[in-house]
Formats: C-alpha cells, structure tokens, sequence
C-alpha cells in the first residue's frame, strides 16, 4: 500500500513538473550577474531566429560571443543595444560587429533585456553603483515576450548604429 502510495506521489509530482514546464507562465528568477550570463547561453544555443538583448556594454566572457558566432552561423539574427558607448568599451562593441552581431547604442542605464525568438524574456536590474549585482526573472510567456520584443523594436528605432 505504501509503495503504491508513494507512486501515485510521484506520479502526480512529473505531471506537475511538466504541466509546470509547458506553462506559459512560468517565472524563474535570477540572482547574480553569473546566472544571467548562464540563462543567456542557454537562450542563445536554443534560439532559431533571433536573440535580442539591451544592456550595459561590458565585457562578457568567452562562452557568451561562442554562443553568439554560433547562433549566426545556424542564422539567428542577433541584436544588441547597449547603454554605454564610450572609448572604455568602444574596441568592445566593434568587435561585437565584426563577428557579425546588428549593433546599436541608446543612452540609458540599469536594466538588461533579452528576447529569444519572441518566446522567452529575460528582464533583470542592476545595481547602478555595482553593475554586477543584479536580480531578475525569466518569463516563458510569449505574450510578455513579444510585447517586450516590441519594446525592443521601439528602442532599435530610436538608437544609433555602431560601425566596425
């Protein structure tokens, strides 16, 4: 009796999981700038058509541009709009064209914005006096996702373009 308890248990836990999964509401939240790195990876292998990211314009680490060269090699439109474009980072966003990433700048500062093919969002704050702090959330909802994507689509058109 008790294993046949303990499997119906288990059962109803996977069908959770996965009713969880599938749902287009899921959340999941981020705490660190390493986190968001990873989710970002993580979208970026998946994607299909586009990846669409605001953010800082800081340094990343290597697995972040793999990922990205990668992506544009399977066709995956890769955008970025960055914050800061000063001569600290300008060698940074240039190289970013080179590998052949649609870059962009518009003057703002404290949040971060990645859209993976208008599926799934990442929307994540910083802290301004320490930009690696940060805390944000991960939306599987592709209403959320498109309209941010939209919003994305608003700042591209207002944001000027960076030359290799």
């Amino acid at each position: 009796m008790q294993k046949k308890l303990e499997d119906m248990k288990t059962k109803k836990e996977e069908e959770f999981l996965s009713e969880t999964t599938q749902s287009s509401t899921r959340v999941d939240v981020l705490v660190s700038q390493k986190t968001f790195f990873d989710k970002f990876i993580e979208l970026t292998n998946q994607a299909q058509t586009e990846v669409l990211t605001i953010s800082i314009g800081e340094p990343v680490p290597d697995e972040i541009k793999i990922s990205c060269v990668r992506a544009r090699e399977r066709g995956v439109a890769i955008k970025f709009i960055f914050h800061v474009h000063n001569k600290e980072n300008n060698d940074l966003l240039r190289s970013w064209v080179k590998m052949g990433m649609e870059v962009r700048h518009y003057n703002d500062s404290g949040y971060h914005l990645t859209v993976a093919d208008g599926k799934v969002a990442v929307l994540v704050a910083n802290n301004p006096k320490n930009t690696a702090e940060r805390m944000g959330t991960v939306y599987y909802n592709e209403r959320l996702a498109n309209s941010l994507r939209d919003y994305f689509y608003q700042i591209w058109e207002r944001s000027i373009a960076i030359k290799a």
